[in-house]
């Protein structure tokens, strides 16, 4: 009896295992899986930013997939939309303000299929500002099952630049120490944030500074510099021990 219980126990395992709903996030036109990653992207004016990912289906069944997007940091008078829809298609939903949203409407994708997801942010203030999103992708009943997240930074386009200004950070990957050079700079603030908005370290800034990141955890990290006439300068940091 109890072989039988088990026989039945495995064969409903592998039955659901079998079954079992996974997706895949790729940037629009490439065949690279990027869930779980971070996506950066740069505002350099206040116009909307268009960021095209591919939702592909790569489960054993047909199902209906939503999107689920969190505010994680977003400064104020930001907006953000989100198009969903099979491929080529879809619907785009207007400007939401609530830190958790979910798209109403679902779309069916059958197994190798996938949905296109367009994102238009729009960074309506002026500049020095940054904003962080998670984008959940899932079924109806399971609406997290795969995710990504994407930071817009903004900062002065090159014609907007009063001087030739420039930004380098050495070395990146950083274990222990990092140089951080701005030329063409003198006086103003060093910001580095955390991929969760969270700032981690903020001091005054001179032109060059060799910043500790030894207690520092691994991950990605945002240097911002303001001042000296310069709205805003960025780079992003690895943290690699």
């Amino acid at each position: 009896m109890k072989k039988t219980l088990l026989a039945t126990g495995i064969l409903c395992f592998t039955s659901l295992s079998v079954f079992a709903q996974s997706m895949s996030i790729k940037e629009m036109g490439t065949s690279t899986d990027v869930s779980g990653t971070t996506h950066v992207a740069s505002a350099t004016s206040s116009t909307m930013l268009i960021i095209d990912f591919d939702v592909y289906n790569e489960g054993a069944m047909t199902d209906n997939f939503i999107i689920t997007r969190r505010i994680l940091s977003q400064p104020t008078g930001w907006e953000n939309e989100v198009c969903w829809g099979a491929a080529g298609a879809g619907s785009c939903y207007p400007n939401n303000p609530n830190a958790t949203w979910s798209t109403p409407q679902a779309i069916s994708l059958a197994p190798g299929i996938y949905g296109s997801l367009t994102l238009h942010i729009i960074p309506n203030q002026g500049f020095n500002n940054y904003a962080l999103y998670r984008y959940y992708t899932g079924t109806v009943a399971s609406p997290k099952m795969d995710s990504i997240d994407v930071v817009v930074n903004q900062s002065l386009s090159i014609k907007e630049l009063k001087r030739d200004v420039s930004l380098t950070v050495s070395p990146n990957p950083a274990s222990d120490n990092v140089l951080i050079k701005v030329n063409n700079f003198e006086k103003g603030n060093l910001k580095i944030v955390d991929v969760l908005g969270n700032v981690v370290k903020t001091e005054n800034f001179y032109g060059s500074k060799s910043v500790d990141v030894s207690d520092f955890r691994n991950g990605v990290y945002f240097i911002l510099i303001t001042g000296d006439g310069v709205n805003s300068i960025n780079r992003k940091l690895v943290v690699k021990h």
